[in-house]
């Protein structure tokens, strides 16, 4: 609220400001009007200065109107103005209020008073009003107790801590005079030290103790008790002594003390034990000239100590009494003055409003609840704040509450806590914190002090009420209520609670049941495999889920036990996961190739099944992957497919919601917002996994994130390289002549093809010159070098000796006997490749030995180093242990094809007998364990001076770890152009045209069964071989004789079987026997200088007898045709029906079913010896009646030409209905559809589009459904 009387004139105007995130923005408000203005205008701009104990400084602003002015007070702490302490008719300003209640926070208000009739409305001063603290000297020492006591003997001295045996504690009068003088608030009046005459700045009044008194030994007392709080915890005494001197019997000193005493018993009683000043204090012996204390002399030598200020800090004994007690004594009584001044005052907080609580302490602790309780720090104090966490959470969880002794619940039970404590003064206002408290929760036992009650847990345990050790109890019934921790301020709970039953085991006549929610309701009971009484050890390993529809997130028990008898109970693991509707990560069922001739082609995601047998058990396991299978350098593009199994449930997922993390495996990641498509190119031809996970944001408006797939999509990319390693050069062969053109791993194939089986290893290599100190003549006796892993997954381990396949160093050292060699893994875990043993002077490499040396100089320069490799793996002519016993030169490894690798020691071995030169082909077992990510070190030492060497490199080969074995089958082998043909998946029979000669280019294809064609070319030297043509087979009816010739009369050689004749032409002679036939065979060789080329070619002679007419023709109806059948012994015949030849055959039956009803057929039969035949024979008919659907006995198909360039012809017999032929290549992937009708023997295809490769023809009806394999070649 703004009062506008006192603003006036132009200029004025409202300015409001209001802040953001983005900023500030102020709005000013121009040439306002005031519509209503009070007759009495409240005061305005009220202010509160010059506080003291009991009196302020009141000012503020008021109309000229006014006559007078209220002002009220009251303490802060009271809600109603009814009692608040008035004083009218004040007419100057400002004005002092007075003799106000010292150490008291106030509140006040003012009004105008206009006329007798007309007052304002009250103006309030917004902040509380302190009250300055009293000094202990101030008012006559109200509240002071005093005593004294008194001893005239003069025999002995009496030291302090007689006194304060003696002195009693009746009171005494404070005006005595032999006992106390109270001075003025500035002045302490002493007439012998004028340094003592005026009280320190700061103090108000001092009091004079003992005064002069020369014959009486004195001890006084003064003691005030106090209650302790944060207006007055810092106490400050102030005090100054003084006493005189006779020069006769000696003298001492006054004693001094100051004690702070705590209230510590629980009856409210003070126990005096609380000095806080040092013993000097208390028993101080005066001398002439104490050390710090001050002289001055005129008629009497004085000794004195000047005012001394002590500050005692009372803020840990905020809450309790304390009573400040002064002794002083003059201990013997002689002709001496013993006086002392003292003077104090408290101090707090001057301008606080709110002070935290006091000794908070936890007074009991349950599994799910901590009672808190604490002193207030002020008897008004009533609303406080608890922040309270887990030890190690980063968030604090708040409760409000306005009792001092307050049972903290839903807390997690076995967890350590941590908390504070506020007090809360205005809503928007809080003390600071209170000191940190720790309680521990112990385990939730499900009892009878559970029952009806709720636990909020996440990532705890719960038991029943035997505990983790006992059983149950019998005879019980309990409800119980488990919730997901979750805030405060949330509408309902983002997550579900998640119930894991880790043991589980019931008896006869005990039962569990289970409900979604925060109560019993057979309407949400939950269930498993359709079980909702869990008994016996039914929920053992099992878990229970809250509903997602149940917003609460809370599950209900009902435990039933039974009445006698008890049993091992139960031990649930809670643990809190998200409300979420599901999201399944996924991929869509195929990928998109983009490949490096820019073709663009879709393929399916394959479903591989892998068998591992295990000989431990002799059992088979069975991996089931799937696998996105590609050529190397070709970009995929993935499509993710994401799964909402509970969609709609509770919201609306989609896929357009979610963000998807692709992780490609080769340490390359991308992150697609509401996009589930994504594009990758693999530049290593290797495995990798594929990992997605998707965050669904559908439900980030209540959980802020959304929620997560948890799934493994299960997917492993697999990339073929080109695995063609070698062409043979040219074969020289004759045309006409097959070529067997083979691919394969066998190096005598045509083409030879490395093994495209993949298992992954891990190479590391360190590549460096470095020297080998010479043994302990050098500040260092070895070398280390390293080399790095980063590619495999991470906290992966080496857990198979197996898994190292070799470790192989390059160097030169001129006495091995003096050297150990030691491999480190990243955590230092070490195996032995060579120990030290001092014997053997046999030579690694060539050294250049020039004896010591701790660096390389032009005097000790590095030889020419060999190559030694360690391996229980490769064993080929396998050398054992590398000693310096293997004179003079060791042997170095063979690393082409693996052998003369040397195996490790025994790696516990101490001596020569013990194994130090003793394979061990299981050496490598001590690195088991180490992580595979991360520095491997070769350390080289040299035990012995004189001999040195060098390091040149050296190489860690890790074998197949967390990688997947596959292998790109070879498919087909396809050869550009015609006369070549397919006999296997890996073989081509070339043939060259007979009469073609010369070098002829042959480009081959390998396809792989990733579809992958990798392409080459293979050369042929074709030499002409002679043309042969003796014409087709004769045959007669009658013996005759026929003139043959061969050609080529320039031919090398002529060759005529079976007569053996060697000339260019013969006679040759049919057999004379009916029904019979011979054969001449001609081959012609010619030779080109480098190769003989032999053709050769047959001509039969046949002499056929005339057959019989065929007799008994006979035709049989059956369902939808006609059978024909006869009797006669020629070779073949022919039928005809209706005078049309319908058909050649060789049996003695036919089978007509292009029949129509109604019609008579007649047939005739016709026999054939070859060119040799009979009369047709009698005539059959018959009329072909109730034809229904026409059936085909059988179904070919037939392609040809295949392979083919170009086009193909699909020939089919016996199609009863229409089909689809659909067109597939070798993916899978659809090319083109046609249509075959059952009036079409034929169907061309043409597929000069088609690339080159294999492609399956399926042919498809309702009772058809055959697959042709078609080679298309270029």
């Amino acid at each position: 609220e703004v009062l506008f009387n006192s603003y006036n004139g132009n200029g004025q105007y409202i300015a409001f400001k209001t802040a953001d995130n983005s900023g500030t923005c102020n709005i000013y408000i121009d040439d306002f009007e005031i519509s209503s203005l009070p007759s009495c205008v409240r005061p305005s701009q009220l202010n509160v200065s010059n506080i003291t104990p009991t009196s302020a400084e009141v000012a503020w602003y008021a109309d000229n109107n006014v006559n007078n002015c209220e002002i009220e007070y009251k303490p802060y702490s009271d809600t109603s103005w009814q009692n608040a302490v008035r004083v009218s008719n004040i007419t100057t300003n400002p004005f002092t209020l007075t003799n106000l209640p010292p150490s008291t926070v106030l509140s006040l208000r003012i009004r105008a008073i206009c006329s007798a009739t007309d007052s304002s409305e009250w103006t309030y001063y917004e902040d509380p009003i302190y009250g300055e603290n009293l000094d202990f000297s101030y008012g006559n020492f109200a509240g002071w107790n005093s005593y004294y006591s008194q001893n005239t003997s003069t025999a002995s001295s009496i030291q302090f801590s007689d006194w304060t045996k003696t002195i009693g504690d009746s009171n005494s009068m404070i005006s005595s005079n032999m006992f106390l003088n109270v001075n003025s608030d500035t002045n302490a009046s002493d007439v012998n030290i004028p340094n003592l005459k005026t009280i320190p700045s700061g103090y108000k009044n001092s009091v004079k103790i003992n005064i002069y008194d020369y014959s009486t030994a004195i001890a006084s007392k003064l003691t005030y008790d106090m209650d302790v709080n944060y207006s007055n915890y810092l106490l400050t005494l102030n005090y100054a002594i003084i006493y005189s001197n006779a020069a006769y019997n000696g003298f001492t000193g006054p004693n001094y003390s100051i004690e702070v005493l705590n209230l510590i018993d629980s009856n409210g009683m003070l126990i005096e034990n609380g000095r806080v000043f040092p013993d000097a204090y208390y028993d101080t012996v005066g001398v002439n000239s104490p050390v710090g204390w001050n002289t001055f002399g005129s008629y009497t030598v004085y000794n004195w100590k000047p005012w001394t200020e002590k500050q005692i800090d009372l803020s840990s004994k905020v809450g309790q009494k304390v009573r400040v007690k002064i002794i002083t004594s003059k201990p013997k009584n002689s002709f001496a003055k013993s006086y002392s001044y003292f003077t104090g005052k408290t101090e707090g907080f001057q301008e606080g409003t709110c002070y935290p609580p006091l000794t908070v302490n936890v007074d009991a602790v349950g599994s799910t609840y901590a009672n808190i309780s604490f002193d207030r720090t002020f008897s008004t104090d009533s609303n406080w704040i608890i922040q309270y966490r887990k030890i190690g959470d980063t968030v604090w969880n708040q409760v409000d509450f306005d009792t001092n002794n307050y049972i903290l619940r839903n807390l997690s039970p076995e967890c350590n806590y941590e908390a504070f404590v506020q007090t809360l003064c205005t809503d928007s206002t809080y003390s600071d914190s209170s000191y940190m408290i720790n309680f521990s929760t112990p385990a939730l036992y499900i009892d009878s002090m559970f029952n009806n009650q709720t636990a909020y847990l996440c990532g705890e345990y719960f038991y029943d009420d035997g505990g983790e050790e006992n059983n149950h109890s019998n005879n019980t019934n309990y409800t119980f209520t488990i919730c997901p921790t979750r805030k405060a301020t949330d509408p309902f709970s983002v997550n579900r609670a998640s119930v894991r039953f880790d043991e589980f085991s019931l008896g006869q006549g005990d039962v569990l049941r289970a409900y979604s929610g925060r109560s019993i309701n057979p309407q949400t009971q939950l269930n498993i495999e359709n079980t909702i009484d869990f008994t016996g050890n039914f929920l053992e390993n099992k878990s229970l889920i809250a509903n997602l529809s149940d917003t609460s997130g809370c599950i209900t028990f009902n435990l039933i036990t039974d009445p006698a008898d008890s049993s091992f109970g139960f031990k649930a693991y809670v643990d809190c996961i998200d409300r979420c509707q599901r999201v399944i990560a996924d991929l869509d069922t195929f990928f998109t190739k983009y490949d490096t001739l820019g073709n663009i082609s879709n393929h399916l995601i394959k479903t591989i099944t892998d068998s591992v047998y295990s000989s431990l058990d002799s059992s088979w396991t069975y991996n089931t992957y799937r696998t996105i299978d590609f050529c190397e350098g070709d970009l995929i593009a993935l499509t993710a497919k994401p799964q909402f199994p509970d969609n709609n449930s509770h919201y609306n997922q989609s896929a357009n919601n979610c963000i998807y993390y692709w992780s490609f495996g080769d340490r390359y990641y991308d992150t697609i917002h509401y996009n589930n498509m994504v594009g990758h190119i693999w530049t290593l031809p290797k495995a990798y996994k594929l990992e997605l996970n998707i965050l669904d944001t559908s439900f980030s408006y209540l959980n802020e994130v959304g929620c997560r797939s948890e799934n493994d999509i299960n997917t492993i990319i697999r990339i073929a390289q080109n695995p063609i390693k070698s062409v043979k050069a040219p074969a020289e062969i004759c045309s006409g002549t097959p070529f067997m053109l083979n691919v394969g791993l066998d190096t005598n194939s045509t083409i030879v093809i490395d093994s495209i089986k993949r298992v992954e290893k891990m190479t590391g290599i360190f590549d460096s010159l470095v020297f080998i100190p010479d043994g302990p003549n050098c500040s260092s006796p070895y070398i280390e070098t390293s080399i790095f892993f980063d590619e495999f997954l991470p906290n992966e381990t080496f857990d198979d000796i197996n898994d190292i396949r070799s470790i192989c160093i390059n160097m030169e050292h001129s006495f091995t006997g003096d050297i150990s060699i030691e491999m480190f893994c990243p955590n230092d875990q070490r195996a032995v490749l060579k120990y030290f043993n001092h014997v053997g002077s046999a030579q690694m490499g060539q050294p250049v030995d020039y004896g010591s040396g701790c660096v390389m100089s032009p005097t000790n320069l590095p030889g020419i180093g060999w190559t030694y490799c360690f391996s229980n793996q490769y064993l080929d002519s396998a050398r054992g242990v590398l000693s310096g016993n293997m004179i003079p030169v060791i042997d170095s490894s063979n690393t082409i094809n693996h052998s003369k690798y040397y195996q490790t020691p025994v790696q516990n071995a101490t001596s020569i007998t013990s194994g130090w030169e003793t394979p061990d082909l299981n050496g490598f077992n001590t690195l088991i364990g180490c992580p595979l990510n991360g520095e491997w070190k070769v350390r080289i030492s040299d035990y012995w001076a004189i001999d040195n060497g060098f390091l040149f490199w050296w190489k860690l080969d890790l074998g197949q770890i967390t990688t997947w074995d596959y292998q790109s089958s070879l498919d087909t082998v396809l050869v550009d152009g015609a006369n070549n043909y397919n006999i296997s998946n890996d073989t081509v029979i070339i043939t060259p045209p007979i009469d073609t000669s010369g070098h002829f280019r042959y480009e081959v294809s390998i396809i792989d069964d990733f579809g992958c064609i990798w392409d080459t070319a293979t050369y042929l030297n074709v030499a002409q071989s002679p043309i042969l043509n003796l014409g087709s087979d004769s045959s007669s009816c009658t013996p005759f004789s026929i003139q043959l010739d061969c050609g080529n009369p320039d031919a090398t050689s002529y060759l005529w079987l079976p007569n053996g004749d060697k000339t260019q032409t013969i006679i040759a002679n049919s057999p004379v026997t009916y029904d019979s036939s011979i054969s001449y065979i001609a081959q012609v060789t010619n030779y080109n200088g480098s190769i003989y080329c032999t053709s050769s070619d047959t001509i039969t002679l046949f002499v056929n007898s005339t057959p019989l007419i065929p007799t008994n023709l006979n035709i049989e109806e059956q369902h939808n045709l006609f059978k024909i059948n006869w009797q006669s012994n020629a070779q073949s015949y022919e039928l005809y029906r209706n005078d049309t030849l319908i058909a050649l055959t060789q049996e003695l039956e036919y089978i007509d079913s292009n029949l129509i009803h109604g019609n008579t057929y007649c047939y005739k039969i016709k026999a054939l010896n070859g060119i040799c035949e009979s009369d047709l024979s009698n005539e059959a008919c018959k009329t072909f009646l109730d034809i229904n659907t026409i059936e085909t006995i059988s179904f070919n198909a037939y392609l040809y030409p295949n392979p083919t360039s170009n086009k193909t012809i699909l020939r089919v017999e016996g199609l009863k209905e229409n089909a689809l032929v659909r067109i597939y290549d070798i993916t899978g992937r659809l090319i083109k559809t046609l249509e075959l009708n059952t009036d079409q023997k034929e169907l061309e295809i043409d597929v000069q589009n088609f690339t080159k490769g294999v492609y399956n023809i399926r042919i498809n009806n309702s009772t058809t459904n055959i697959t042709k394999k078609l080679i298309v070649n270029r």
